[in-house]
């Protein structure tokens, strides 16, 4: 995977710490798999660098089995591939 990612460190705006920035080298962005382990991997190097650990939302997120529990894992799910949340 390393030679499918360029990664570049700088100064980040108004010199405010260090700004990471990975992305594929495809010409198409590669597989949406590289995609998700790129933003996971950029997630908690930031989470890491900044907290001194991987913080992730208290476990169990929502224990109620309906609808409302099961979009909230979903969505929790989803934010450590990509997209926004």
């Amino acid at each position: 995977m390393r030679s499918e990612v360029e990664v570049t460190v700088g100064a980040a705006p108004g010199d405010k710490g260090t700004e990471l920035a990975a992305r594929p080298t495809a010409p198409d962005g590669g597989s949406v798999e590289l995609r998700r382990a790129v933003r996971a991997a950029l997630r908690e190097t930031k989470s890491v660098l900044e907290c001194g650990e991987v913080v992730e939302p208290s476990r169990p997120g929502s224990s109620h089995p309906g609808p409302a529990g099961q979009l909230l894992r979903a969505v929790t799910a989803r934010a450590w591939g990509e997209g926004r949340l």
